[in-house]
């Protein structure tokens, strides 16, 4: 088998149906709506609470090493993950909480509702989301049990298709 998987623990996705039978939420995935759905996507958005980002990333390691490294806020892809790393003896938390994670849906949904083309790609979307990353022909969940990444991107579409936004 090309691609090594924990059957046991995981849904398993084959990522050469990444577009067929699901969508990737991932930077290096096969199709345009999962890259730009990643968190590394150059998106930019205004946080009302916090301010403007260029993407998910970016904000995600500005929140979490105590919101004061403002050269964070400019950064997209790997750059914002490495620079948000370098700052490690700053971060605040090291496990998702039930408030992080409601924070981080706050971005999300900030970088889809100003990007018109991405509620468009979400609108027409309808194959179902997943996150897992392929590094040397084994695919990684992000996500060790829960996926709560995909699920929001999941209502947000559903909202988008209802028309109601909220």
């Amino acid at each position: 088998m090309m691609f090594e998987w924990d059957k046991e623990k995981h849904e398993y996705f084959d990522p050469t149906d990444d577009g067929f039978t699901h969508i990737n939420t991932y930077s290096k995935g096969r199709t345009e709506l999962g890259r730009m759905l990643s968190n590394f996507a150059f998106s930019p958005f205004v946080y009302a609470e916090y301010g403007k980002f260029n993407s998910v990333e970016a904000f995600w390691y500005w929140y979490l090493t105590g919101q004061k490294h403002d050269d964070l806020r400019t950064l997209s892809g790997s750059y914002a993950k490495v620079k948000g790393q370098s700052y490690s003896s700053d971060r605040t938390e090291y496990s998702l909480t039930e408030e992080t994670i409601e924070v981080m849906q706050g971005a999300i949904i900030c970088k889809i509702a100003q990007n018109p083309k991405l509620q468009e790609m979400l609108i027409s979307s309808t194959l179902p989301f997943c996150h897992y990353y392929v590094y040397s022909g084994k695919v990684i969940p992000a996500f060790d049990g829960h996926d709560w990444f995909s699920e929001t991107l999941e209502d947000i579409r559903t909202a988008l298709k209802s028309g109601t936004n909220e």
